[in-house]
């Protein structure tokens, strides 16, 4: 798209420029290319497409020779105003988003964390409240055990003495 986009603006800079019309006509154009370059592109594809626009918007000041193709500053700010700026627009807001997806990852991470340590605390806690209860009920059947094997002497050994009558 921006090697169109500069094609086009040199293009239209050598018919417009002859009829004497704006050659500012496709910045729009450049600043997307840009920002898109920037925004997805990685790598060499998104380097060699920076200097491109650029070297596209001085090219079309130079062929509509106005004010910026006499002053080497004026083109310099020309390519970097068409050039590095919406790239570096589109870098900032693709680096921004991956970070916020990243920190959002994160805390979606963060919860599951704490929803599996709060289960791991649950089946813990009942663990240990079974582990209670069933010591509960051994010590009390044991208890209940003891009575009744008392309770079998006496019956065996005969009836009780009366110590009232004493």
């Amino acid at each position: 798209m921006a090697v169109a986009q500069v094609a086009l603006r040199l293009g239209g800079a050598l018919v417009l420029h002859g009829d004497g019309l704006p050659v500012r006509i496709a910045d729009v154009g450049f600043l997307i290319a840009g920002y898109r370059a920037g925004a997805w592109l990685s790598g060499r594809a998104s380097l060699i497409i920076v200097p491109l626009l650029g070297a596209g918007a001085c090219g079309c000041a130079l062929i509509a020779e106005g004010p910026a193709a006499h002053d080497w500053r004026r083109l310099a700010v020309t390519a970097v105003s068409t050039g590095v700026l919406p790239w570096l627009v589109g870098r900032y807001t693709t680096a921004r988003g991956a970070y916020i997806a990243e920190l959002e990852q994160r805390e979606r991470l963060r919860r599951q964390e704490q929803r599996a340590a709060l289960d791991r605390a649950l089946a813990d806690e009942r663990e240990a409240i079974a582990r209670d209860l069933h010591d509960v009920i051994s010590h009390h059947v044991s208890a209940i055990g003891i009575h009744a094997g008392a309770a079998r002497l006496a019956l065996a050994a005969g009836p009780a003495p009366d110590v009232s009558a004493t």
